[in-house]
C-alpha cells in the first residue's frame, strides 16, 4: 500500500477533473456526495495539522530568539482555516486558533522589531523566513527607521 500526500491544491485540482469526467458521464449527483465528503473530511484534517503546526510553530518561536522560518502565504491560508471552522460552527477551535495566531503574530513581531532596531537595513536571508505581510512591514520599518537614524545623526551633529 502506498501512502500518498497531496496538497490541498492538487486535491482541488483532482476534484475539477473529476467534476469534468462526472459531468460528462451524467453522475452530477454522485459528484456531490463525493465531494461533499471529501470537502469536509479535508477540512477537518487540515485543521487538526494546522492546529499541530501553529502550537510546534509558537513553541518554537518563545524558545528561541531566532525568527523561524514560516511559509509566505501562512496567515492568508490560516485566516482561511479560520474561516471555515467558523462556517462549519466550530467556534470552539476558532478562538482556539486565533488566541494562538495573535500569540504568534505578537512574539513574531517583537523579533522583527528588535532585529529593525539593531540593524535597519533589510536583510535578504531574514525576509525569506518572513510571510509576505511580515515582509512588507519589515522593509517598511527599516526604511523608516534608517531615515530616522540618518535624519538624527545630521541633527545631532549639527546639520540641518
Amino acid at each position: 500500500m502506498f501512502l500518498v500526500v497531496f496538497s490541498t491544491y492538487t486535491m482541488v485540482a483532482m476534484l475539477k477533473l473529476l467534476h469534468r469526467i462526472l459531468t460528462s458521464m451524467g453522475s452530477e449527483k454522485d459528484l456531490a456526495v463525493i465531494t461533499e465528503g471529501y470537502t469536509e473530511e479535508v477540512a477537518r484534517e487540515e485543521t487538526v495539522s494546522m492546529d499541530i503546526g501553529l502550537k510546534k510553530l509558537l513553541w518554537k518561536e518563545e524558545r528561541t530568539d531566532e525568527l523561524q522560518a514560516i511559509p509566505a502565504d501562512f496567515y492568508t491560508r490560516l485566516s482561511s482555516y479560520i474561516k471555515i471552522m467558523k462556517e462549519n460552527k466550530d467556534e470552539k477551535m476558532a478562538d482556539r486558533m486565533e488566541c494562538l495566531a495573535v500569540d504568534l503574530l505578537r512574539r513574531r513581531l517583537q523579533k522583527i522589531l528588535g532585529i529593525v532596531s539593531t540593524n535597519p537595513r533589510a536583510s535578504k536571508e531574514l525576509m525569506d523566513k518572513m510571510s509576505f505581510e511580515e515582509k512588507v512591514l519589515y522593509n517598511t520599518l527599516c526604511k523608516t527607521v534608517a531615515a530616522w537614524e540618518n535624519y538624527m545623526s545630521r541633527y545631532v551633529g549639527g546639520g540641518d
